[in-house]
């Protein structure tokens, strides 16, 4: 079983090498456009497409988008997605 810990520095490491951000930089309290400049329509896709390979998972990218301020919730959205299995 993965744990937490674990898929937050996964999730780090994908959007640091989508977005350029520094993984040191990206904290579960960042939020995604504000402190990491994350452009929704553009680079949210690519981030939740990678998300949906590297876990084997299936977000939706519209409920991604209006329900996910911070990597925070972005973890908890996963987290809950490979529990369910």
């Amino acid at each position: 079983m993965t744990t937490h810990s674990a898929i937050f520095e996964q999730l780090r490491t994908i959007i640091s090498e989508l977005t350029g951000n520094d993984a040191g930089d990206i904290y579960p309290d960042s939020v995604l456009v504000d402190d990491l400049g994350i452009i929704p329509e553009t680079d949210l896709p690519r981030i939740v497409k990678r998300i949906n390979t590297e876990f084997e998972i299936v977000l939706d990218q519209k409920m991604v988008l209006t329900e996910v301020e911070t990597v925070s919730d972005l973890l908890t959205m996963i987290t809950d997605e490979v529990e369910l299995g």
